[in-house]
């Protein structure tokens, strides 16, 4: 039988192990439903659950501090990069909640109340600002912890004739990634700067790992090497789970399962 882990009135478990195979080793398998999966560097991983709780997981697969927010209600977007300093965007809301790495809340970011006309997409800077689109505008931002500008780009519906807005945002190497889901994926420099486009569309969850990015279209997992323009396939002891959302640590394994339960493996040594 699984251990069982209560949070509140008791509605997370762990299901009993799943049968062994010569690849990976079950670490833990939460029942949730969950519907919602990101990880931080050091293994932690992020759930939000049925009542729309963000919940920690911590390595061992126990859930130790949870986020609920009446006013703002669920998060659309989470940056975990930076596990002591995670960045909540509540699209509807149009504000940016920071917390600690405790879910403990650090501070609110009303984009309203700046210059920024309607964030489509958010994340962190590497120097703990904040990158932010700007549908109305057609700008990547720069924003201080305040909501100050500190830089922008061009009016990219102009110069590059776009239609759609920047659903996600990531930071890779030296460059910031812009997703448009019929566009493709534009790069900029730290400056604010567009670097070049990359023609891959309808991108709906990303991941980075080293110098590959994880994407997924449609419903498929794959690598693209930025560096050689080109696309691996996930090795078969991958491709063989079920699940619905994946993610990727050195030696770890996420999986967000069709029946929303969460589950880690570990790669035999």
């Amino acid at each position: 039988m699984g251990l069982l882990i209560l949070l509140g009135a008791g509605r997370v478990s762990v299901l009993p192990a799943q049968t062994a195979d010569t690849t990976y080793r079950e670490v833990y398998q939460l029942r949730g439903p969950f519907h919602f999966l990101e990880v931080d560097p050091l293994g932690n991983a992020y759930v939000l659950d049925a009542k729309g709780d963000l919940l920690q997981v911590l390595p061992d697969g126990r859930v130790v501090f949870n986020y609920h927010n009446t006013v703002l209600g669920e998060p659309t977007q989470l940056d975990a990069t930076d596990p002591f300093n995670l960045m909540l965007f509540f699209a509807e809301q149009q504000t940016v909640v920071l917390l600690d790495r405790t879910l403990s809340e650090r501070s609110q970011l009303d984009l309203r109340t700046t210059q920024i006309q309607n964030a489509s997409a958010v994340a962190h800077s590497h120097d703990n600002q904040l990158w932010v689109y700007d549908d109305y505008a057609g700008r990547l931002y720069k924003l201080d912890q305040q909501g100050g500008i500190r830089l922008a780009s061009d009016d990219l519906r102009l110069a590059e004739d776009l239609t759609s807005s920047a659903d996600r945002i990531l930071r890779y190497q030296d460059r910031m990634l812009l997703h448009f889901p019929d566009r493709g994926i534009c790069t900029f420099t730290f400056y604010g700067r567009l670097d070049e486009w990359w023609p891959i569309t309808g991108v709906n969850d990303w991941q980075l790992i080293g110098v590959k990015l994880l994407l997924r279209q449609d419903s498929t997992y794959r690598y693209y090497l930025p560096a050689a323009a080109s696309w691996q396939a996930l090795d078969p002891a991958l491709r063989k789970q079920r699940y619905t959302q994946l993610r990727l640590l050195p030696e770890r394994r996420y999986f967000l399962r069709p029946d929303g339960s969460l589950r880690l493996l570990a790669v035999k040594n």
